[in-house]
């Protein structure tokens, strides 16, 4: 009986410290999610800025080259 006990203490031991790495690793996999999930967000928000600046930029090349183009005309 002395046994039994013994072994039931230790594999209740086993136990809670298996459930305390679990819980732990879910709570650090949670961290990491949200983690990634605003890094995602992030990464959206720059790439509409730079289709932004690249639409600005190539709106800005074609009124430069209308206005030289214009320019040479009236030459």
């Amino acid at each position: 009986m002395k046994r039994l006990h013994l072994v039931k203490r230790q594999f209740q031991r086993v136990t809670v410290g298996q459930d305390f790495l679990i819980q732990d690793y879910q709570k650090r996999a949670k961290g990491l999610e949200t983690s990634l999930r605003d890094l995602d967000a992030e990464n959206a928000k720059y790439d509409h800025l730079l289709k932004e600046h690249d639409s600005n930029t190539d709106l800005k090349e074609d009124i430069l080259a209308k206005k030289s183009k214009g320019a040479r005309l009236l030459d």
